[in-house]
């Protein structure tokens, strides 16, 4: 499974993510991070243009079945007022064919492989395989993550998550730090 953000079709994605090992006994299946915010960064200091278009050209992404058709377009990259970057949406397999304007198509795809290229690159991803009673929590919104190929015939693999708003998980951090 490649790296990718999770829910990049939501309106607001999930915040942080809490991932937990309950079984990890298959050959393979290693978990893969990535810095999404340090890529970014990357990549505007390589390619100025290249950034310029991830942060400015909203493009589709989609999840639909029968039930739901949950669509959004955003810019793969977020920045805020101060031209930092607070959001990245990447997930290749949630992404709807592009529908940006031809003049840019070119440049825009020159931009992700760009960026894509680079969560390819060992000297930004780390892997390693989590143990049973192991959790890692990470910001989905700046945290790329995947796993590596793993077979089911040696062996059991079960992971187990859930996510936690941003927002609520700072509410109860300040209030915390009040009573103490």
């Amino acid at each position: 499974m490649p790296l990718h953000t999770d829910l990049p079709n939501q309106e607001m994605p999930p915040g942080y993510q809490f991932l937990h090992c309950v079984r990890n006994g298959a050959e393979g299946g290693e978990s893969v991070f990535a810095d999404a915010y340090m890529i970014a960064e990357k990549v505007r200091r390589k390619d100025a243009e290249a950034f310029r278009l991830l942060t400015s050209i909203p493009i589709p992404y989609r999840f639909h079945d029968r039930q739901y058709d949950i669509r959004v377009h955003r810019p793969m990259v977020s920045v805020d007022e101060r031209d930092r970057v607070f959001d990245v949406r990447y997930s290749a397999h949630l992404m709807d064919s592009f529908d940006i304007p031809d003049t840019v198509m070119a440049d825009y795809y020159a931009a992700y492989r760009r960026f894509m290229a680079e969560t390819r690159d060992p000297a930004n991803i780390i892997t390693f395989k989590m143990k049973p009673g192991e959790m890692v929590v990470f910001d989905n919104r700046r945290i790329l993550h995947g796993r590596t190929t793993f077979d089911p015939m040696t062996g059991h693999r079960l992971l187990k998550g859930f996510y936690v708003d941003r927002g609520e998980f700072d509410s109860r951090i300040r209030l915390l730090a009040e009573q103490t």
